[in-house]
């Protein structure tokens, strides 16, 4: 689909975006690229999903057509390619319900611990569904010839909700009138690695969908985290805890207090959205998934 539009727009500026369901649970893949990955010797420090190896080498070839297609047509070079995920990996196991659909059931027997998990997000905290670095610290590479040097890095801090302005720039468009942007232009960070290295990015997640609801807030090194039930916070330093083990709001009571103060004022300017109380809420099945016994 995505190699035909390209084609059938090649002569005229176009806007192609594709939303890869691999790598997604169910995990099912194509039995060969399963085998293949089942042959190869395991290393017993990372995760060996096979099914789910099997995924992202079709992500990969997927990927992979879509370039050689851009440099077929003769576009690579006026083409501004972005591969980004959307959220960390389901990193949980869930002991109740198979992870595995399709003939992928087949490949790991019942009982087996590769049955019902996909992946690890070590050594980032927790995955999908929370506001940890497990679940929000994602891949973005840009492919854009000319513009970006290949191979280079950059530190900026940045989030989905930059892609929109960045992509009005890029087409020289205008924002709409009263429209509020909650981004910036990602052109400068990727151009010349200019950036705001204590911007300030919110992340807000009022829904029990594996964890609890929380908020957060990332300024520089500094994130705070908060229980949307509790109403706890967490405070930590990134820099030098990636994996977020070392609450330091007793350490640094005024900078908790900054990055308090800051997040609730973006709450309330935003009218962020609030969970409402769940009586029922069992924390021990919070890694459930399925359809709950009650609904028809």
């Amino acid at each position: 689909m995505g190699v035909d539009f390209i084609k059938a727009n090649k002569n005229e500026p176009f806007f192609l975006f594709i939303s890869h369901f691999d790598v997604h649970v169910k995990l099912d893949a194509d039995r060969d690229l399963i085998d293949k990955y089942l042959a190869k010797e395991k290393d017993p420090d990372y995760a060996s999903n096979a099914v789910y190896a099997a995924m992202i080498e079709h992500v990969d070839r997927s990927v992979g057509t879509l370039i050689n297609t851009i440099e077929k047509m003769g576009l690579a070079d006026n083409t501004v390619f972005i591969f980004f995920s959307d959220n960390g990996g389901v990193d949980n196991q869930y002991a109740n319900i198979p992870l595995l659909g399709g003939e992928s059931r087949d490949v790991y027997p019942e009982g087996h611990p590769l049955r019902y998990i996909a992946t690890s997000n070590a050594p980032l905290r927790a995955g999908k569904g929370t506001l940890y670095e497990g679940g929000v610290r994602v891949p973005l590479i840009v492919r854009w010839p000319g513009k970006v040097k290949p191979a280079s890095k950059s530190d900026a801090i940045v989030s989905s909700v930059d892609f929109y302005p960045t992509f009005l720039e890029l087409a020289r468009e205008k924002k709409p009138e009263n429209q509020v942007l909650d981004g910036f232009s990602l052109l400068p960070a990727l151009t010349e690695n200019k950036y705001d290295p204590d911007r300030e990015i919110f992340t807000h997640y009022p829904v029990y969908h594996h964890e609890q609801p929380m908020s957060a807030l990332r300024k520089g090194d500094w994130k705070i985290v908060e229980n949307l039930v509790s109403g706890e916070f967490d405070l930590y330093n990134l820099r030098y805890d990636v994996n977020e083990m070392t609450d330091l709001k007793y350490s640094y009571p005024d900078k908790l207090q900054e990055m308090k103060t800051a997040l609730k004022k973006w709450q309330m300017e935003t009218r962020a959205a609030m969970p409402v109380p769940n009586p029922e809420f069992e924390p021990d099945r919070r890694y459930e998934w399925g359809k709950h016994p009650d609904r028809k």
